[in-house]
């Protein structure tokens, strides 16, 4: 019942204001470029002291460090402000590559990718390196079969292990490990295909994982395909979905409702795409942005929407191209991000950081780096000025503002919900509105 007063509060006093928004925005913090990582960066993962890991290649070597062959795997640290930390090169005599890195439960780094040799008959090996906190290289260990196989996403599991996933240049593969390394379960996704490639991974739960990217069946297009396994790599559920014609899921994350959502491009009509599922894999609904412009290559579920990366075609170069989304995913605002005349640039890594900051990277002209956040609304509302009541001083401040992330209306008592709360203040004449935030990874 207190509760309910208090909504009835609220409404009560929106009902008497008028409320004044700011046009929303991303404003760039910083762009930094790693011309020693000439391979580029093909991956970013947030860490818990606010800054980031990324992964990637590069040939040749790293001043100080060993060339270990044509080309090698590199993991880079760098702090909440860009700079760089520590990187450091992985790799045999073959070719290699890290495509996906996050932080372990002991404050060091998974990363995996695949090694290969151009010239044998068995072209390569899936490919785990873990590392400390500073790089420093713990074990390296390969994973193959009868193919080339290649991964390409790795998540840790709650048992210390890791679920690594890619694909054997035919069908899609989940590999299980141990903490150490040591290979539990080789599970080949050999459902009717031409060809399967497992692209991006998410942790739902403790015991739940999401892998996606495409399938391919002979003399048809592709489709996206998402697989659902538990923590030592069997499958729940896998399902396929046609947004249009030759698509792929190139991004996923959590929804702020606890929903699963995904991001690519459909390649016949060269339009981005949003796709939101249920935790069973059933189709919410799906959009699709600027047909013909704009290519999706990320998203990130926020706790008022989906922010999405990816490229938009400038003077004849490819330019970095946000869009932001309401939790519908109807479109809020999009703008370029940083320098669309500073030549091509293809996002590969996306994540937001612990002070709500996004960390984009990839390569074009050369490796980069960059920061950038979305900012927040700001709302000033009128009111009649407060009736004095006895024994009560009057509230000494008598202006003052409030801001809101992504709000894109006044908050109503439908928006008091266990995902954030709108806190209403009455200062001098002035009503100041607050939502909580809730972060999700």
């Amino acid at each position: 019942m207190k509760r309910l007063g208090s909504l009835l509060v609220i409404v009560f006093m929106l009902s008497l204001t008028t409320t004044m928004y700011g046009e929303q925005q991303a404003e760039e913090l910083w762009e930094k470029t790693e011309s020693q990582v000439n391979g580029g960066f093909l991956s970013v993962s947030a860490t818990k002291d606010g800054g980031s890991i990324s992964s990637g290649r590069i040939y040749g070597a790293l001043p100080g460090q060993k060339d270990n062959g044509y080309q090698d795997g590199v993991l880079a640290k760098h702090d909440v402000n860009g700079n760089l930390q520590w990187q450091k090169q992985y790799g045999s005599n073959e070719t290699d590559e890290l495509w996906s890195t996050r932080e372990t439960q002991d404050g060091g780094y998974i990363a995996a990718g695949y090694t290969r040799n151009q010239s044998a008959t068995k072209r390569g090996d899936g490919w785990l390196v873990k590392t400390d906190a500073n790089g420093k290289q713990q074990w390296s260990k390969q994973y193959g079969g009868e193919y080339f196989e290649m991964f390409y996403a790795v998540e840790q599991t709650a048992d210390g292990g890791y679920l690594a996933a890619g694909s054997d240049d035919k069908h899609g593969l989940i590999v299980k490990t141990d903490a150490n390394g040591n290979q539990k379960n080789f599970n080949l996704i050999t459902e009717p295909q031409y060809q399967m490639y497992l692209y991006r991974s998410m942790k739902v739960s403790d015991n739940e994982y999401i892998f996606a990217g495409y399938v391919q069946y002979e003399n048809t297009g592709y489709q996206s395909y998402i697989i659902k396994v538990d923590g030592n790599g069997n499958k729940i559920w896998s399902k396929t979905y046609s947004v249009g014609n030759h698509e792929s899921i190139s991004g996923c994350s959590l929804s702020a409702d606890g929903n699963l959502i995904f991001t690519g491009t459909e390649r016949t009509s060269k339009a981005g795409f949003l796709l939101k599922l249920d935790r069973d894999g059933n189709m919410l609904w799906k959009k699709l942005y600027y047909p013909g412009e704009v290519s999706v290559d990320r998203v990130i579920g926020v706790e008022d929407g989906y922010v999405l990366i990816g490229s938009k075609t400038i003077n004849a170069k490819d330019s970095l191209y946000l869009i932001k989304t309401d939790l519908d995913g109807n479109e809020v605002f999009s703008q370029v991000l940083f320098d669309a005349n500073a030549g091509n640039k293809y996002v590969y890594g996306f994540t937001r950081t612990a002070d709500n900051g996004y960390v984009i990277n990839g390569y074009g002209y050369t490796t980069w780096i960059a920061k950038f956040k979305i900012e927040e609304l700001t709302a000033v509302i009128p009111t009649p000025n407060p009736t004095p009541q006895p024994n009560k001083p009057a509230p000494s401040d008598n202006t003052t503002s409030t801001t809101f992330e992504a709000a894109s209306k006044a908050p109503s008592a439908g928006d008091v919900s266990n995902k954030g709360v709108w806190i209403v203040l009455l200062v001098g004449s002035l009503v100041v509105i607050k939502k909580t935030k809730e972060i999700f990874n």
